[in-house]
């Protein structure tokens, strides 16, 4: 995985994650309650035939984000989700958010737009 992996309740404020490279995730995998506010993910990598995002995978948690920008993360190959995938009935709110250059698909499974 990349940089943070999640199964319980955490929180991540005022923070940049940043240059993150993973087989299927490169930021961060959640599957437990997590909010992230007022934090920035960069140019975070999943690569390789199992990648997934290269953002935040949210499987089947709780994902609460607040002024949190994505740009330039990227997913090479498999689901090819850039900034943010939501699945297995897993819960994302969001307010504030910016997406700039996220790809090939910034997000999906969200209940907003990400462009």
């Amino acid at each position: 995985e990349g940089a943070i992996v999640n199964s319980d309740v955490a929180s991540i404020e005022d923070s940049t994650l940043s240059g993150n490279t993973g087989r299927n995730v490169g930021g961060i995998r959640n599957s437990g309650e997590l909010v992230v506010r007022r934090s920035r993910l960069t140019g975070n990598v999943a690569q390789g035939a199992s990648a997934i995002v290269g953002g935040i995978l949210n499987s089947g948690g709780r994902l609460e984000l607040e002024s949190v920008a994505f740009e330039g993360n990227s997913s090479t190959g498999g689901a090819g989700v850039g900034a943010l995938l939501n699945q297995l009935e897993g819960v994302v709110v969001g307010s504030d958010l910016e997406f700039r250059h996220n790809g090939p698909r910034p997000c999906e499974g969200v209940p907003f737009p990400c462009e």
